[in-house]
């Protein structure tokens, strides 16, 4: 009604007499959000922690629009950022076809290299992925920084062909780097059921899809027999990278002595 609004009771109102003037009521938004547009043309009022058409109520547009839905404004891209996010896009999809994909977990570029990251988001106690590769006897692994001893059975998996005869298909698991700050571990599942034993990267917390997945090398290794003989790596920025992952798988599975603690 173009009344100066009163302010009284931590909101704005009609400063005209009570049962008159156009019974306008608005709370002051929270800093920094923009007052978006309602459908009838007209900024919208806050109040009750949602924009409303300025006419409401008794007429105007309806207008109900939650605060999270404008609680930044919508910016103009420029085009070298769109040409960057569709190299970084397209980079990591080739790279995780080149590289092997599995049900929950694809390898992408990082930090160190290549890594293993989370196709979806992961539970505390899920699978992500398996370790795998050709497997020999241990006495003809006699190199690589990819041989993985099976417990208690003599053999190793060579997860990069480095001492098998040919090549193959990598598995993703092969690819997950080293932490002292693991968010997984490799744990050991004993052969049942006609499927040979294995060895599977379990989360040990709540993983973020696009986060990566390390686990520690060093953890269950026999004395002496340590990974890193002049020490580990320097901890990296590693837990706070994300990188879009492709579709997530629609089955997951969960390790059962990993599960026995979950809240």
């Amino acid at each position: 009604c173009n009344l100066a609004c009163v302010w009284d009771r931590s909101r704005w109102w009609c400063g005209a007499k009570a049962g008159e003037g156009c019974g306008y009521e608005c709370s002051p938004p929270p800093r920094g959000a923009p007052t978006p547009l309602c459908l009838c043309g007209r900024p919208a009022k806050f109040l009750v922690g949602k924009w409303w058409c300025a006419e409401a109520p008794g007429g105007g547009c309806a207008l109900q629009l939650p605060l999270s839905e404008h609680a930044t404004p919508p910016a103009r891209l420029s085009q070298h950022a769109i040409e960057a996010d569709a190299a970084r896009e397209i980079a990591a999809t080739l790279t995780a076809a080149a590289y092997g994909v599995a049900d929950w977990a694809f390898v992408a570029a990082c930090g160190v290299g290549l890594g293993l990251f989370a196709r979806a988001d992961i539970v505390r106690g899920q699978v992500v992925a398996e370790y795998a590769g050709p497997r020999l006897p241990g006495e003809l692994a006699a190199r690589g920084a990819f041989v993985l001893d099976l417990p208690g059975s003599g053999t190793v998996i060579d997860g990069a062909y480095e001492n098998s005869p040919g090549d193959g298909p990598f598995w993703p698991g092969v690819f997950a780097n080293h932490s002292a700050r693991p968010n997984a571990a490799l744990e050991y599942v004993p052969a049942m059921g006609g499927a040979l034993d294995a060895m599977v990267l379990v989360a040990t917390e709540a993983i973020e899809a696009g986060s990566e997945v390390r686990f520690n090398y060093d953890r269950n290794r026999k004395e002496g027999k340590r990974y890193w003989g002049r020490g580990a790596p320097a901890e990296t920025g590693w837990r706070e990278e994300r990188v879009r992952p492709p579709a997530p798988a629609p089955a997951e599975r969960l390790f059962g002595k990993a599960v026995e603690d979950l809240p």
